[in-house]
């Protein structure tokens, strides 16, 4: 006698589908079904509506939340599957999505390239001692830049008087780059040359409005843009060809281009394709000018809790061009540098906090102005180191600086306006204050300076207060007030040896010299 199996029976005599296929069908069309258990008291709508959503533990990874309830927008971590395993493509994804902190595991990372924070990226670690980036002593660096909505592009042509064409190499992508008509070749041999682009016949060769009027041979060619000015007027005009939305400007970001006053303004509105407004007049005269836009200066980027080693380049931390901002940098160490932190001055402040060098061997700090520094500190090893080179308005408050007595160098170099230097510790060696520079009105007071080899402090600044310091050398002098100080009042102060070279106007009593 044969066994009916029930499943593979047909539902009925009149329907020949099997029972096991009409199950599964009908399963399948209650998992598509997306109102399925969302009826009052069913399990979806009860997990809704729990006060507790009872996943198990860590199993909600970072990019499935919404990035404003991040505290990360991007985490580095080589050990999870979810995170990115690098850094560089971390920080690409914060910029593209408008800013944000990027956390870096504890671990050691080769670098193996430069790092460039973009507009409101920072980089936070889990420790000096336990997130380390390794440059392993190639030239690379960690930028905080400027985004250019656009520059010129550089590239070798051949280039014939008289002709209008002119050829670049093979492999030359002007098309992929961007080049249009309506743009100009700037020749950089030719010092009136900028040739405006008629068309772009491939992507080696374009065609140019007018022959070239310089000598036949291969020049550096810049495709670029070109804008005319009217002196007095904050209109800008382009040519016909060009849509300024295609090379991505827009009301808000920064115009550079010689005539305007500072060479730079903000571009305010763009009131047709080719034409803008700008937020100041021009006021460097009438004519047509290379002009490039970028994203207005932001504030600085914040770096925190690591370690940088071996970075080749002239300084670890840079910011980038005279508008560079700069970091922000708490808990930071650079170990095997050359240099350390390198900010150009503009009117961004900066705070600098636990910021540690060890064993570098160029500037630690150099050109930063209008600054804040405290429990700062350097251990470095050469021969003519130059710590620190301060200019602008600064404030120094609890840093240490130790140079193994070294010799025949700075600890600083002080350029400045108006700074503050109070509660450090320098030791094994001078401070310096280079001469010829302008100063004025430098608070020194509360420091403990001991150096093993000539002198403590060379002053040169006007109407500067010099108090309750302890200098404690060995040999030389301890204060030596230049020609160029004036009115200067150092007092309150313990000194080895005694105060030299007075000069005029200056106070300097009382002051305790010892033995």
């Amino acid at each position: 006698m044969s066994i009916e199996v029930w499943g593979i029976m047909n539902k009925s005599s009149e329907d020949p589908e099997k029972i096991e296929d009409a199950i599964d069908r009908i399963v399948e069309e209650h998992n598509d079904d997306p109102t399925a258990h969302l009826e009052v008291g069913q399990s979806l709508t009860s997990h809704r509506a729990s006060e507790i959503i009872d996943h198990r533990a860590e199993s909600v990874v970072n990019d499935k939340l919404k990035q404003n309830s991040r505290k990360y927008i991007a985490i580095v971590d080589v050990d999870s599957p979810s995170d990115y395993d690098n850094l560089p493509d971390a920080l690409t994804y914060a910029e593209e999505q408008g800013g944000g902190v990027v956390f870096v595991r504890k671990g050691y990372y080769e670098m193996l390239g430069s790092i460039f924070l973009g507009r409101g990226v920072d980089i936070e670690g889990e420790g000096i001692d336990e997130t380390i980036f390794d440059f392993k002593g190639l030239t690379y660096d960690i930028n905080s830049y400027e985004k250019f909505v656009f520059n010129s592009l550089y590239y070798n042509a051949d280039l014939t008087n008289g002709s209008t064409s002119i050829i670049f190499p093979t492999g030359t992508t002007l098309i992929t780059d961007g080049v249009v008509p309506g743009m100009y070749c700037k020749i950089n041999s030719d010092l009136d040359g900028h040739y405006k682009i008629v068309s772009v016949d491939s992507e080696t060769e374009v065609t140019i409005e007018s022959g070239f009027t310089g000598t036949t041979g291969t020049h550096d060619c810049e495709p670029t843009l070109y804008a005319d000015y009217i002196n007095g007027s904050r209109i800008v005009t382009f040519p016909t060809e060009l849509n300024l939305a295609e090379f991505g400007v827009f009301a808000g970001v920064d115009l550079l281009a010689s005539p305007v006053l500072g060479g730079r303004s903000i571009v305010t509105s763009i009131d047709e394709d080719n034409v803008l407004s700008l937020s100041s007049s021009v006021t460097g005269g009438s004519g047509s000018y290379e002009t490039f836009f970028n994203e207005r200066v932001s504030p600085p980027n914040v770096i925190k809790d690591f370690t940088v080693m071996n970075c080749g380049s002239d300084f670890a931390f840079k910011g980038d061009g005279e508008n560079g901002v700069g970091f922000d940098m708490e808990n930071i160490r650079g170990e095997y540098c050359i240099g350390l932190v390198y900010r150009p001055d503009c009117d961004i402040l900066n705070i600098l906090n636990n910021v540690q060098a060890y064993r570098c061997t160029g500037t630690y700090l150099y050109q930063i102005g209008y600054c804040s520094l405290e429990n700062v500190g350097a251990d470095v090893v050469d021969a003519d180191v130059q710590v620190y080179r301060l200019s602008g308005t600064y404030v120094l408050d609890k840093c240490e600086v130790d140079l193994n007595n070294v010799s025949n160098g700075a600890v600083f170099n002080l350029r400045s306006s108006n700074g503050s230097i109070n509660n450090c510790r320098f030791l094994s060696f001078q401070i310096l204050d280079a001469s010829g520079a302008s100063r004025s009105f430098i608070r020194f007071s509360g420091n403990y300076l001991s150096a093993s080899n000539g002198y403590n402090i060379e002053w040169a600044h006007d109407y500067s207060p010099c108090n309750a310091n302890i200098f404690n050398t060995y040999s030389g002098y301890n204060f030596r007030l230049t020609s160029s100080s004036r009115k200067s009042i150092v007092t309150g102060n313990w000194l080895r040896y005694s105060i030299t070279d007075l000069g005029v106007g200056n106070v300097s009593s009382p002051n305790v010299i010892g033995t």
